[in-house]
């Protein structure tokens, strides 16, 4: 079923006398939109597209850094083991 703009209208100004009008902007955000303005442009989608790759980005550096220096410390304890084995012998 198609819900055109005058029966969304309609609905919530049942809505307001029944609920009331706080109530009832609460329950309208929560339902889906019915025209071209709730769609987001691509402009919009692009702002958001590009957020989130910063973010992915900086996210991929930190953990890149993070696994560098467990690495390093990895290796510098081995290092260190296989030098004490040697001393041994």
């Amino acid at each position: 079923m198609v819900v055109d703009e005058g029966q969304r209208l309609r609905m919530v100004g049942w809505l307001q006398e029944v609920l009331g009008v706080e109530e009832t902007g609460t329950l309208m955000q929560y339902l889906p939109g019915a025209g071209w303005a709730d769609v987001a442009t691509s402009g919009e989608l692009g702002g958001e597209i590009r957020e989130l790759r910063g973010e992915r980005y900086i996210t991929i550096a930190r953990e890149t850094r993070s696994l560098f220096f467990a690495l390093v410390g990895v290796l510098a304890a081995y290092g260190a083991g296989l030098v004490a084995v040697v001393r041994l012998h």
